[in-house]
């Protein structure tokens, strides 16, 4: 006889769900999720923002270190004392200063030996301070080629300020305004490159005329008062010769000042000794002219003859209208 079925008993009645409750749980957990990631980001940004500080006040610490040891290399030359191995592993001694900037400090020479000039620039505090403000290569440069009473300016802003800007628009103001200046003394001395060549062209009609003259004295006797004047003549043609010869000097004088501060402005060691070299050879050679004539020349004597004033008066005084 088959067996009867197991009756089902009713389900009991399950509570009901309270949503305002289900809401609040929800939102406080939304809170506490957001809290959590809020404080893990801090902690990666503080970390970032910590491992960016390190990293700055190491290359601050080691731009520092690099100047002080090649300026130590470069006045000791202690490295020809020191051996190396090289890229084939072959040990040898070191022969240049070039050679100890890549075997002993890791960097190039020029490298090196930039990064000495803004050190020497500045001064060891003054240094340290530009450095911690963030100072650029190309920041360094302009104030390399800015004149002393600038430079001094600019030393002063990055001792008073922790303000990288500040020091950046005033190196930028300065180099604008010593642009300036420059293009002035070009025009200045453009002025004077026409005058030379405005005298050139008298000096070969003057020439013209004193070969015609010449050929009207052949045979004539002449007086005494007619020789004083051929005399005046010969002396007032021999100075304006003297005096174009001068003004067509000083202009190539200027140019090669020029010369001279473009490659000081370039940072490279090597050129600028090379240009002091160039320029005590130069004026060795004038030097050599003035003694052969019985002219020593005293360079801290400052001469001004009267003609060479007033030629020089005028464009000045032009360039105070202007």
């Amino acid at each position: 006889m088959g067996r009867k079925p197991t009756p089902i008993a009713a389900p009991e009645t399950l509570p009901a769900l309270d949503a305002g409750l289900i809401a609040e749980e929800g939102q406080a957990l939304t809170e506490v999720g957001a809290r959590d990631r809020l404080q893990s980001s801090s902690l990666e940004v503080g970390k970032l923002v910590g491992r960016l500080e390190s990293t700055l006040f190491l290359r601050h610490v080691a731009d520092k270190m690099i100047a002080e040891t090649f300026i130590q290399l470069r006045d000791d030359k202690k490295y020809k004392d020191l051996d190396f191995a090289d890229a084939s592993g072959n040990l040898r001694r070191l022969q240049t200063l070039e050679e100890a900037c890549d075997a002993l400090i890791g960097k190039s020479y020029r490298t090196c030996a930039e990064i000495a000039q803004n050190y020497e620039l500045l001064g060891d505090r003054i240094f340290e301070s530009a450095e911690r403000l963030g100072l650029r290569a190309k920041d360094y440069r302009a104030l390399r080629a800015l004149p002393n009473d600038d430079q001094a300016l600019v030393k002063s802003a990055i001792a008073d300020t922790n303000d990288r800007d500040t020091v950046t628009d005033l190196i930028g103001e300065l180099t604008e305004r010593h642009a300036k200046k420059l293009a002035e003394k070009d025009r200045v001395i453009a002025d004077l490159g026409q005058k030379v060549e405005l005298k050139e062209r008298r000096i070969h009609v003057l020439g013209e005329e004193r070969d015609g003259l010449k050929e009207q004295l052949i045979g004539m006797t002449l007086t005494q008062d007619a020789n004083r004047k051929v005399a005046l003549e010969k002396r007032n043609r021999a100075l304006g010769a003297l005096r174009d010869a001068s003004l067509a000097m000083l202009v190539y004088v200027s140019r090669f000042d020029q010369a001279v501060a473009d490659v000081m402005a370039l940072g490279d060691a090597t050129a600028a000794t090379e240009a002091a070299d160039t320029l005590r050879a130069t004026y060795q050679r004038l030097a050599d002219l003035a003694n052969a004539h019985g002219m020593p020349v005293d360079f801290a004597e400052v001469v001004m003859p009267p003609w060479l004033a007033d030629m020089t008066a005028a464009p000045a005084a032009e360039a105070e209208e202007f």
